[in-house]
């Protein structure tokens, strides 16, 4: 028999959770009971995430973070541990991605999706 809260005593941090993977990925967790922390770079859309977690009943906590920035990356795990004491999942959604031939992107473009995604 499954255990239905069986994320009950584990606290999960989730970037990119505003939406696609992200936000599914922090609905699943809620519905198994974990503790969140949300981050991503929209903050209504982070709200919105949050609350539909919420209505599960798990503690859900959220910070708008780019993770681009690495003060934001450290406030973000410093928040979650004075929150909750620990992480024990981290799940790195955030992500970006650039559409046409890349012989055609602009270097920025190809910089912002690199430092979101690989650093």
């Amino acid at each position: 028999m499954k255990d239905p809260l069986r994320f009950s005593n584990h606290v999960i941090l989730i970037t990119g959770a505003s939406s696609g993977i992200g936000l599914a990925t922090a609905r699943a967790f809620a519905r198994e009971g974990a503790s969140l922390m949300l981050a991503a770079r929209r903050a209504d859309r982070l709200q919105e995430a949050a609350a539909a977690c919420r209505s599960s009943g798990s503690p859900c906590e959220t910070l708008t973070t780019d993770v681009q920035d690495h003060a934001q990356v450290l406030r973000l795990v410093e928040t979650t541990l004075q929150k909750y004491g620990r992480i024990d999942v981290l799940v790195n959604n955030a992500g970006l991605g650039s559409f046409g031939p890349f012989d055609a992107q602009p270097w920025e473009n190809t910089q912002r999706t690199l430092r979101t995604n690989v650093e």
